[in-house]
């Protein structure tokens, strides 16, 4: 029995906790660089635009998406320091209190001691939202005009998260940096989508 038969035959075994196929509807693989965190986040300072968050995987009904990193590793700054994978850093100092990070937007929290910088966010955006005319994948709530994605909708992601997505839409991608300009690099990440 090879391997990849063998972790399929354990993933079925799942199938009555999980109610989905052992056989994925889709599969893709995604470079996310450094720099794509959407606007997310807020500088005491001020944030230079950052580039959107990454399209990674578009699903057409209700489902489970598996997201599992597969290569690279970026860094906080663009002198090599703050380098981790998808899971990020444990704590960081913050520049200022006020500074946060697009997870802690997402919960409205801020404070000196940061963790999860760097790590891989994602935001499912439902399709009728990603479908609307001027859709940007960037923080609503700093956009002038269009629609984007409201900081409510990030989570955390990591090295390997699977999660239950209620409906049609397209999975978004990005770094946990409130100032991603300056990182380097960038992570590969498969992501999977296997229907209820």
């Amino acid at each position: 029995m090879k391997l990849s038969t063998f972790a399929l035959a354990g993933l079925a075994a799942l199938l009555p906790v999980f109610a989905w196929s052992a056989d994925p509807d889709a599969t893709k693989s995604i470079h996310v660089p450094a720099t794509a965190n959407g606007n997310f986040g807020n500088c005491a300072n001020g944030c230079a635009p950052s580039p959107a968050l990454v399209k990674a995987i578009s699903v057409p009904a209700a489902g489970v998406i598996v997201v599992t990193q597969t290569g690279g590793t970026w860094c906080g700054t663009s002198d090599g320091n703050y380098c981790t994978d998808a899971n990020g850093l444990g704590a960081v100092l913050a520049e200022s209190p006020s500074d946060q990070t697009p997870l802690q937007e997402a919960s409205g929290t801020s404070g000196v001691y940061v963790t999860k910088v760097m790590a891989l966010m994602g935001a499912f955006v439902p399709r009728r939202l990603a479908e609307t005319a001027g859709f940007v994948a960037t923080d609503a709530t700093k956009l002038s005009s269009g629609a984007g994605i409201s900081p409510n909708l990030l989570f955390f992601v990591g090295k390997n998260n699977t999660f239950q997505v209620s409906g049609p839409g397209t999975l978004f991608l990005g770094a946990n940096d409130w100032l991603s300009t300056d990182n380097t690099g960038g992570i590969t990440v498969q992501a999977t989508f296997y229907r209820n």
